[in-house]
């Protein structure tokens, strides 16, 4: 990724820039004018939460008396240079008047401090009737689960089959976040364009990273905190599933089934031998035991390798560099020439303002078998 504007080296740190807040009306979206929020703002993208990303920030009494906090959007972006970059499309979610005496003039004035969430609030409601899944593809099930709803949604392709039934009144947001996790995909979120994301697992190590902080020299040297769980988190993620066909199940070229005897639908993955915590560092297997309801064993696989990435690592970092609004979701990082994976971070939205993000460590793949099937767990390893 091309550095330009925020490239810090070499004293390049002074730079020009401002946030919009642009109103939309709820159902047509027309332009209603800017907000204008005192002190900026604080935006925060955490797939840790129940709503991704949130927005907050403080209005005076002359603009919260213009602005329907019950159907009205926000579009908000960063400036630089003339340059426009989304950070996002919200709906209000909670806004809350508080009267203050003027000391100047004596007179009662108010604020209203406002709570956004993104689109996923629109999707985080109840399911009106069951929905039911039989053999059905991943990405159909997203489709029509999400039918009918006002987002705009990029899905990757799974090869995994869903067969689950949820019942009405469960909300569409958890249906969704099941189907995901069963399909092998991040947990989905809405990016800086308002566009919700359902993007396959992928490995953090490979590739060019998204950001180099060690490049672009961007990282306030006293920010940096640093966690280790190393004592307790598994170096094994075992699934099983605990469907009504819990024996046999589709093959594939990474696991095959032996049809004579095809075994319980279980498959697992245990964590490269480059981490601090693996197998062959720590010298015995300390496992974590997932039930999932599969169709089959690859799928057991996929979601192995995914609670891998996502529940195992135990390096963990906080930093805080200046404004920059390239991040998304699920971006990858090269810092201290190591790679971490972005899981969260969070925007003061004024100038000057600076942004924390927390990041994940990134193992290095090793060339062991570091996943396998039934036989390979109750065997204690590959």
């Amino acid at each position: 990724m091309a550095l330009g504007f925020y490239d810090f080296s070499n004293g390049r740190g002074q730079r020009s820039s401002t946030f919009q807040f642009e109103r939309r009306e709820g159902s047509s979206l027309r332009p209603l004018g800017l907000l204008h929020p005192i002190w900026g703002g604080n935006l925060n993208h955490s797939p840790g939460r129940s709503i991704m990303r949130t927005l907050s920030f403080e209005v005076g009494e002359t603009e919260s008396a213009e602005v329907n906090f019950v159907s009205e959007r926000l579009y908000v972006s960063m400036l630089i240079n003339d340059e426009v970059h989304p950070l996002g499309r919200f709906l209000y979610a909670d806004a809350t008047q508080q009267d203050f005496a003027d000391e100047e003039t004596g007179s009662v004035r108010s604020l209203t401090s406002c709570q956004l969430s993104d689109y996923m609030a629109i999707v985080d409601t109840q399911l009106e009737t069951s929905f039911t899944c039989v053999l059905e593809p991943a990405r159909d099930a997203i489709v029509r689960l999400l039918d009918g709803l006002d987002v705009e949604v990029l899905i990757e392709d799974s090869p995994q089959l869903i067969s689950n039934s949820w019942m009405a009144g469960t909300s569409r947001k958890a249906v969704l976040e099941a189907i995901a996790e069963l399909g092998g995909y991040l947990a989905p979120w809405f990016d800086n364009n308002g566009v919700m994301q359902v993007k396959q697992q992928f490995d953090p190590a490979f590739g060019v990273a998204d950001f180099d902080f060690d490049q672009q020299q961007s990282v306030f040297e006293d920010s940096v905190t640093r966690s280790d769980s190393t004592i307790y988190a598994p170096n094994r993620i075992v699934v099983v599933s605990n469907g009504g066909n819990t024996y046999g199940g589709s093959s594939s070229e990474k696991n095959p089934v032996d049809p004579i005897d095809p075994g319980p639908m279980m498959a697992f993955c245990d964590v490269p031998s480059t981490a601090p915590h693996s197998v062959m560092n720590l010298g015995f297997v300390r496992p974590e035991i997932v039930e999932i309801q599969a169709t089959s064993v690859a799928q057991c696989q996929a979601v192995a390798d995914l609670m891998c990435l996502t529940q195992t690592v135990v390096e963990d970092i906080e930093l805080s560099t200046a404004l920059d609004p390239r991040h998304d979701g699920w971006n990858t990082v090269d810092f201290q020439e190591k790679r971490w994976l972005e899981t969260g971070w969070s925007m003061q939205l004024a100038a000057g303002g600076e942004m924390r993000h927390s990041l994940q460590r990134s193992y290095p793949p090793s060339p062991e078998v570091l996943s396998g099937v039934v036989d390979q767990v109750l065997a204690g390893g590959a």
